[in-house]
């Protein structure tokens, strides 16, 4: 596609635009401002340009969100030997999807949206499913697992980023006020969270317990 020069003003140098400078400045606000709502408006203004140039190169805002989230997670690559297990994979995927959302905690509310998902997610992904092909899941019982396999997976880094975020905390006070048979498993789950090492040692019992259940489901059979 050609590029587009837009009037900066009587007095300003023409901004040269493009699909890819158009998705960069959505990418840079969205880093930003990590709460905000990207929307056509929005990065219209971030770009000094009006919002009908943007249909230019995006048909719609959905159009524009796959793009962006295209772009975001091409940093998303996972590598593992050839002859790794497909636990090994599996193992290996969760923990680097993990990594890149601590760095990118933004990108999670990203994936999917009024209604839409994100087909590079659905690429990136491609290593988690080939992985439960290959431990001998097939046809909806292999959508049934991967479907639980990205809820595991994606449900602890959810949990984690929100508590990373805005940590909660119980006074002894607030504990006392429980009910007796609470009180010992709570201060036993206060202590794990406030352990070093927790965030990394929880997120590995959740891929540890997804594995052991695979294998049971396979074991079953």
């Amino acid at each position: 596609m050609a590029e587009v020069q837009e009037k900066a003003g009587a007095r300003g140098r023409p901004r040269r635009l493009s699909r890819e400078a158009i998705v960069a400045a959505a990418a840079d606000l969205l880093e930003r401002e990590p709460e905000t709502t990207v929307s056509l408006n929005g990065v219209a203004r971030a770009l000094g340009v009006t919002p009908m140039t943007l249909y230019t190169y995006f048909s719609n805002i959905h159009d524009l969100h796959q793009a962006l989230t295209a772009h975001m997670l091409e940093e998303l690559v996972v590598s593992v030997d050839a002859d790794a297990t497909p636990a090994e994979a599996i193992a290996a995927w969760s923990h680097g999807t993990r990594a890149f959302f601590l760095r990118h905690p933004q990108l999670i509310m990203m994936l999917s949206w009024e209604g839409q998902v994100s087909i590079a997610w659905f690429d990136r992904s491609v290593m988690l499913v080939e992985a439960l092909r290959r431990m001998g899941f097939d046809g909806s019982e292999l959508g049934r697992v991967t479907l639980w396999a990205w809820s595991v997976i994606m449900g602890a880094i959810n949990s984690e980023l929100r508590d990373r975020a805005s940590p909660h905390s119980l006074s002894a006070e607030q504990v006392a006020s429980m009910d007796a048979r609470l009180h010992a498993p709570v201060k036993a789950m206060l202590a794990l969270e406030a352990a070093p090492g927790h965030y990394d040692d929880f997120f590995a019992f959740h891929i540890e317990r997804l594995l052991d259940g695979l294998a049971a489901l396979i074991a079953k059979r």
